[in-house]
């Protein structure tokens, strides 16, 4: 009896040591995209990084950052998300409602937050934006809003404005809604609209060339992050060179921006990771809706375009791009 005492006293001491030595699991967070981020986007998501480095959270040392690729092959986002959740993942990061809707069918679970949502509570998302009541929450741009806000803009910019084209995707449920939304808008103003759809497989240049021959004056796309990603400043110097008012990032050449921060979404994003690493629940963190907009105008673009800036606008403007 005395053996069996000591040999507990020597060997518990032992096992809470080797307990005590085991390194601690860390947590790990997936992330689906369309595909590898460049120009724009990727400035957007290290921005998501450095917000998350800011909170204590680092890739590769108390963090693992788990990216997916879906290369815009059906399915492959649910199919991905699927893979992140059986990885153990703490949550799951996305940048559309399209790919939240596809989280949200592999796991009823795991949290999802959703960067730059649209239409959280129309896709059934969210039970609403102040109480979620699910595994989804998220931030959201406004960007119906931002849309109706750039029109008018345009039309104080060109008030011959007659017609636009809108760039959407047919197979993508957000932009199939941001389309008819657009274009009932744009009708109720008298102004024409001019559908340009498109898919992961469209060629750029002759649907671009199709707008110019359509003598369209406006152009809007969706989503935002498909074609900043696509084309960037191209698609600004495009627009400058057939006389196509686009809004878009003015640093990079577009006439007229009036969005949040871009970084703005991710840096929030980062935070409702951070506090569901934290032990929050997404079903109680309410969808964040950004409230800081700016407009700015980019005067040399707009000269080159051969159009007056009308002083309204530029009394309106909280920068101008000379």
């Amino acid at each position: 009896m005395i053996r069996r005492s000591l040999l507990a006293a020597t060997t518990l001491p032992v096992l809470a040591g080797l307990a005590a030595a085991q390194p601690k699991a860390v947590p790990r967070i997936g992330i689906v995209l369309p595909k590898a981020p460049v120009g724009v986007d990727a400035a957007q998501w290290q921005a998501f990084h450095d917000e998350l480095r800011l909170r204590g959270w680092i890739d590769g040392q108390n963090l693992g950052v788990l990216v997916r690729h879906t290369e815009s092959r059906p399915g492959a986002a649910q199919a991905l998300s699927a893979e992140l959740v059986a990885a153990g993942v703490a949550a799951i990061v996305v940048n559309v409602d399209d790919y939240a809707l596809a989280a949200r069918r592999a796991t009823t679970s795991v949290p999802v937050v959703v960067i730059n949502t649209i239409y959280p509570v129309e896709f059934g998302l969210v039970a609403s934006l102040a109480r979620p009541g699910g595994n989804v929450t998220g931030i959201s741009s406004q960007v119906m809003a931002l849309g109706t806000k750039n029109l008018e803009l345009a039309r104080l910019l060109r008030p011959d404005l007659r017609r636009m084209a809108i760039i959407w995707q047919p197979g993508a449920q957000v932009s199939a809604l941001a389309y008819r939304q657009h274009k009932a808008g744009a009708e109720s103003l008298g102004i024409e609209v001019v559908s340009l759809p498109v898919d992961a497989h469209t060629e750029w240049e002759p649907l671009l060339a199709e707008a110019v021959r359509a003598r369209v004056q406006y152009l809007v796309w969706h989503p935002l992050p498909l074609v900043m990603q696509n084309m960037g400043k191209p698609f600004a110097d495009w627009a400058i060179r057939h006389h196509i008012l686009v809004p878009g990032p003015a640093p990079l050449g577009f006439v007229i921006s009036y969005w949040g921060d871009l970084d703005e979404p991710y840096r929030l994003g980062a935070q409702y990771v951070d506090r569901i690493l934290r032990g929050a629940k997404a079903s109680e963190l309410p969808v964040q809706q950004l409230s800081r907009f700016r407009l700015v105008i980019n005067a040399r673009s707009a000269r080159a375009m051969g159009l007056t800036l009308p002083r309204e606008v530029l009394l309106r403007a909280d920068e101008v791009i000379e």
